[in-house]
């Protein structure tokens, strides 16, 4: 049982305060669950990378650096430009 609050796990969820108990789990999820996953990233990506270098990228730069732009795959092109064997 992670408490959300202090004393959060004797306080029942009602119509009453459902939205601050979303608003607690969210932040548990998104940012306290994680947070050691991110910290653990950080380290290993400062080792391999300057972290002041991705200052000069905003947020969306970033997502298409480490993930690819979002355009479509032409099935045709990958195998005109790629050597496969086997």
């Amino acid at each position: 049982v992670v408490e959300l609050k202090p004393g959060g796990k004797d306080i029942p969820v009602t119509s009453a305060n459902r939205i601050a108990y979303i608003h607690l789990v969210a932040d548990y999820r998104l940012n306290k669950q994680i947070r050691q996953h991110c910290l653990a990233f950080r380290q290993g990506l400062a080792n391999v990378v300057n972290l002041e270098w991705l200052r000069m990228f905003d947020q969306q730069e970033i997502q298409v650096l480490t993930s690819g732009a979002q355009v479509p795959i032409s099935l045709d092109d990958l195998k005109s430009f790629t050597n496969y064997s086997g």
